[in-house]
C-alpha cells in the first residue's frame, strides 16, 4: 500500500469541515425547511473580493459562519495547479502546502478543526433527521440522501449531488511527495490545526520526518477529517465566523 492510500484511509480521526469571510457582499437569501425548526437549512450567499489580486469568490453563510464557496486561487511562491496545468487552477483553485495555506484574504482565516466539525455536525443532524423521518413514515430514501458528501458537493463534481448548503466542493485532487492524485474524485481542504510530528508507526508503513495537520476531506464515497502530511499540497477554503445561529 502506498503512502497516498494510507493518507486517505488510515489516519481518519473524526468527521467535519469549514469556511471563510470578510468583505462579503450578500446577494441572496434562501431557506429549505423540513417539519422541524432544528433541522431547517438557512443560508445566505454573497461575494468576496480579494484586494490582493481583485479576484472575486462566491461565499455562503452556513450556521453563523461565512465560507468561501470556491477554492482559494491566490498565487504564492510554492502553490500549484494540478498537473501544473493553469486551467486546473481556474476551475479548481490552487493547491497549497500547509506552510502557505494561511494566505487567506484580509479578515478571513484558515479554518480550524473545530470549524470543520461544526459544519459537519449541522449536516449530520440534517441527514439523520431525514433518515429517521423517512423510516418512521415508511418512505424509501432517495439516492444519496444518506451520503454526507451529496449535501456538500457541487453537482458538476458528483452527479446528483444536492449541494444543500452551497459549499460546492469540487474534486480538485491533491499533490503528494510523489505526484498528483485524485482529480475528479477527491476534495481535501487544509485546516489550521496541527497534530503530531516526527515518526508515525503503522501496521502498513512508518514515516520518518513528516509533520502533520488536520485536513477535511470530501471523498466521493465519504466525508471526514484526517491527519494529512504537511508536505502535501491541498485545497484551501477560508472562513469568517459570526455568532452561530443554530
Amino acid at each position: 500500500m502506498n503512502n497516498k492510500k494510507i493518507y486517505l484511509t488510515m489516519f481518519v480521526l473524526s468527521i467535519g469541515f469549514a469556511a471563510c469571510g470578510n468583505g462579503t457582499n450578500t446577494t441572496a437569501v434562501g431557506e429549505q425547511s423540513d417539519s422541524s425548526e432544528n433541522h431547517s437549512v438557512n443560508y445566505e450567499t454573497g461575494t468576496l473580493v480579494d484586494s490582493r489580486d481583485g479576484r472575486v469568490y462566491k461565499t455562503v453563510k452556513i450556521g453563523g459562519r461565512w465560507w468561501m464557496a470556491e477554492n482559494l486561487n491566490f498565487k504564492t511562491e510554492y502553490s500549484l495547479c494540478y498537473n501544473n496545468t493553469p486551467s486546473n487552477c481556474e476551475k479548481y483553485g490552487r493547491l497549497y502546502y500547509w506552510d502557505e495555506a494561511k494566505n487567506c484574504p484580509s479578515g478571513w482565516y484558515l479554518p480550524s478543526k473545530e470549524d470543520f466539525v461544526s459544519l459537519y455536525e449541522l449536516v449530520d443532524r440534517r441527514v439523520n433527521y431525514i433518515i429517521a423521518t423517512k423510516n418512521q413514515n415508511g418512505e424509501p430514501l432517495e439516492y444519496g440522501e444518506d451520503h454526507y458528501e451529496f449535501y456538500l458537493s457541487d453537482p458538476s463534481g458528483i452527479r446528483g449531488s444536492f449541494n444543500t448548503y452551497g459549499f460546492s466542493a469540487l474534486p480538485a485532487g491533491y499533490a503528494s511527495t510523489t505526484g498528483f492524485e485524485g482529480l475528479g474524485s477527491k476534495a481535501h481542504f487544509w485546516s489550521s490545526t496541527t497534530t503530531r510530528s516526527g515518526k508515525v508507526e503503522h501496521i502498513y508503513y512508518e514515516a520518518e520526518g513528516y509533520t502533520f495537520a488536520v485536513a477535511f476531506i470530501v471523498d466521493w464515497e465519504s466525508v471526514g477529517i484526517v491527519d494529512a502530511v504537511r508536505q502535501y499540497a491541498l485545497s484551501v477554503r477560508c472562513v469568517r465566523s459570526e455568532q452561530a445561529s443554530w
